[in-house]
């Protein structure tokens, strides 16, 4: 279950030798404070959802984006401000994949730091233990210090960040941090009941969840003090943790599912194939 945390009485005498000496870099992010003081934005997660949402329809709004969103077709009409990604050491040549725990060619990671490098007006916000992997005036840098758990006193860009467990709970602590008052999240299928797995660059339709604590609403319970947030569902989906309307409603136009194939160019579904973590054909 989350608590509310007493943050600066838990970090490590380690913790707090590593926060004095990334002081600097991360005092860099202090500009980002309340500077969007409420307005509203958009959250993009890469869920399955998303293969039947026209994403022109979400326009009107900043949007924070995770992942790979970058790869589909209509993501040059989003709003995209500030994407997120918080896989350690993500930016190296070499990494560990997460799902074979072999030490690899890292493919996905040139990927996203040649996507970065090429669109230098993306803000983008990473771990901190990616620094000298990846380094751009675009580029900042994000750490909890050990702070596992989410608390409202550790939501700090600048310092202790502990909305690092996902890039949901990321994309939230940013939107917070920025003073947003309102996030409508779209493709964060967790959040929907029943929950769908896979993401929308996938094979296929996913696979439905009746977990209900993939999604955890003492997290979202606790970040309603500050933000208000509201869900699309694709059609017959509802959300038990978050208000939430369906997409036909919220943008009048008809859910209409497309394959991977239609929403991602080849070259790219390819890169995803070799990376060897995900069912792309």
């Amino acid at each position: 279950m989350l608590v509310e945390q007493q943050p600066y009485q838990q970090i490590s005498f380690k913790n707090l030798i590593l926060r004095h000496l990334a002081r600097n870099i991360l005092a860099r992010n202090k500009v980002f404070k309340n500077i969007h003081q409420g307005e509203s934005c958009y959250i993009f997660g890469n869920g399955i959802s998303l293969k039947g949402m026209d994403l022109k329809k979400f326009d009107d709004k900043i949007s924070i984006g995770c992942g790979f969103i970058y790869l589909h077709k209509e993501f040059p009409y989003l709003n995209m401000r500030y994407c997120l990604e918080l896989h350690p050491f993500y930016y190296y040549p070499l990494w560990k994949n997460p799902y074979s725990r072999l030490r690899e060619k890292n493919i996905l990671g040139a990927l996203s730091k040649k996507f970065l490098t090429d669109h230098k007006n993306l803000i983008s916000f990473c771990s901190l233990s990616n620094y000298f992997g990846i380094r751009a005036e675009n580029i900042y840098y994000l750490h909890n210090f050990g702070l596992k758990t989410p608390s409202l006193e550790a939501c700090n860009l600048d310092g202790n960040f502990s909305f690092m467990q996902g890039a949901l709970y990321g994309m939230i602590g940013l939107a917070i941090y920025m003073g947003f008052k309102k996030a409508t999240l779209v493709g964060c299928d967790y959040t929907h009941s029943p929950a769908r797995s896979l993401h929308f660059y996938e094979k296929g339709e996913g696979v439905i969840h009746t977990d209900t604590n993939r999604s955890n609403n003492v997290f979202f319970e606790l970040i309603k003090q500050k933000i208000d947030l509201l869900t699309v569902t694709i059609p017959g989906t509802q959300s038990k943790d978050l208000k939430y309307v369906e997409y036909d409603k919220y943008s009048g136009e008809k859910f209409c599912y497309r394959e991977n194939t239609q929403i991602v160019e080849k070259k790219w579904l390819n890169c995803l194939r070799d990376s060897k973590m995900y069912s792309v054909c």
